[in-house]
């Protein structure tokens, strides 16, 4: 195992895993789960690093300031987790580990940042948030595997 199962991370992501994406997309969970795949796995490196790898500069500026803006204690990095897994979502159902795995460590690029911190606050509080899931709507359709 990556760390110890009663480390706060190791609390945290299986928090994020087996509490709210199974409350918000239970399919997906569902399939991760299928497959054994951990959230330590590809976790780690999104949190730690607070999705320094997963993004660009540009890109991971807007979601800091949506992180520490939200609230002094990052509760927004919760959401954000679930709303990257939503956006792949479809590059997840139906694939074998393998391929579930390099999407999850390869994150692939988000053509508009805004969605993905409208997507968390939104899960975060669905009465306060303006979006009514517009996320799901709109990338409903993710680009094939090549």
């Amino acid at each position: 195992k990556w760390m110890k199962e009663s480390s706060p991370l190791s609390r945290k992501l299986d928090r994020i895993q087996n509490k709210l994406l199974l409350q918000h997309d239970p399919s997906l969970h569902a399939h991760l789960q299928s497959l054994g795949i951990a959230p330590q796995v590809y976790g780690i490196r999104w949190i730690r690093l607070l999705f320094g790898r997963e993004f660009s500069l540009d890109d991971i500026l807007l979601v800091w300031d949506a992180i520490f803006a939200y609230s002094p204690s990052l509760s927004l990095v919760d959401y954000l987790c679930v709303a990257m897994l939503r956006f792949i979502r479809n590059a997840l159902l139906g694939f074998d580990y393998s391929t579930c795995m390099q999407q999850l460590m390869h994150y692939p690029t988000v053509g508009d940042t805004h969605y993905l911190v409208e997507e968390a606050l939104h899960l975060r509080n669905p009465q306060a948030s303006q979006s009514s899931s517009i996320f799901a709507l709109k990338f409903e359709s993710y680009p094939e595997i090549r």
